[in-house]
């Protein structure tokens, strides 16, 4: 369906020739190497098998290319950018991301001393950034206590037990009683968004998971045509599991968008979406 009428605008296009030369980079967070080649699945030698980080694929790859992220059951915790026309692809070869179920997350673990008391089983933590906040354990996000829309705290809220909320730039979270947080796998949103893409056409992401980024999932501020979200799982993010803005154009394809904190899908300027076989848990969000 198409979620208001000036979203998806048609357009002509110029067929570029598919490049005879087009590569697989292969990515792996565990046995990867950034010094590698990308062009091999599993190492060979010090210099041919996979890359470890998405960062180093997105340097080595052309128009047309293939990046395959490996699922090892461990989230890639970081975030990427595909930003103009050397990341692009065509109509018959568009540049494809492939995540084979992987996650990747916006979440760092709390440091060593991070947490201090400030009550009866009350505790604070000191965001490493000001702004959206998400605080995770166990890499599942826990429940926010929040103000009305628009509002403000003047003073602590009540809050229940694994409950949290954010109070003068600073997270407070409700353990229970007699229960320190100190040694157990809490998480911060730290990076801002998983996926930005600007500048670019042709290309397609399937079958990821983005969570824990503290504003978006994926954002498509401007300059973007012919983007599309194949299988893809945008949850737990800050603000909107996907933004898109300006002139862009986004499809969603079997995706499932939920359990973001302010947004499902939000849509900027004439910034349009499709959304086909897709599961959203809120309405999009229009923004002028």
């Amino acid at each position: 369906m198409f979620l208001r009428s000036r979203f998806i605008i048609a357009s002509l296009l110029v067929l570029v020739a598919c490049r005879a030369d087009a590569k697989v980079i292969y990515v792996d967070n565990l046995s990867g190497a950034d010094r590698a080649d990308g062009l091999v699945a599993k190492p060979t030698n010090e210099f041919s098998g996979p890359v470890r980080s998405l960062g180093r694929a997105v340097l080595l790859v052309r128009p047309g290319d293939v990046i395959n992220i490996a699922n090892t059951g461990v989230p890639y915790f970081e975030s990427v950018s595909f930003v103009g026309k050397r990341l692009s692809g065509t109509l018959d070869q568009p540049l494809r991301i492939i995540g084979n179920g992987a996650i990747l997350s916006g979440a760092r673990a709390i440091p060593d001393g991070g947490w201090q008391k400030a009550g009866d089983d009350l505790w604070k933590v000191k965001p490493f950034r000001k702004g959206h906040f998400m605080l995770t354990l166990a890499g599942q996000e826990l429940t926010e206590v929040r103000p009305e829309t628009g509002g403000t705290w003047s003073e602590l809220p009540p809050l229940e037990v694994d409950q949290w909320c954010s109070f003068k730039g600073q997270i407070y979270y409700r353990s229970a009683e007699r229960d320190e947080p100190h040694n157990k796998p809490f998480g911060i949103a730290v990076d801002e968004c998983g996926m930005s893409i600007y500048g670019t056409q042709e290309v397609v992401i399937e079958d990821l998971t983005i969570q824990h980024f503290r504003l978006d999932g994926v954002g498509v501020p401007d300059l973007a045509k012919r983007i599309e979200l194949r299988n893809v799982k945008l949850i737990q993010n800050g603000r909107a599991g996907l933004r898109v803005g300006g002139g862009a154009v986004v499809t969603l394809r079997g995706a499932t968008i939920e359990k973001n904190g302010r947004h499902s899908v939000l849509l900027q300027g004439l910034g349009s979406a499709e959304v086909v076989d897709s599961s959203l848990d809120v309405e999009p969000t229009l923004s002028e």
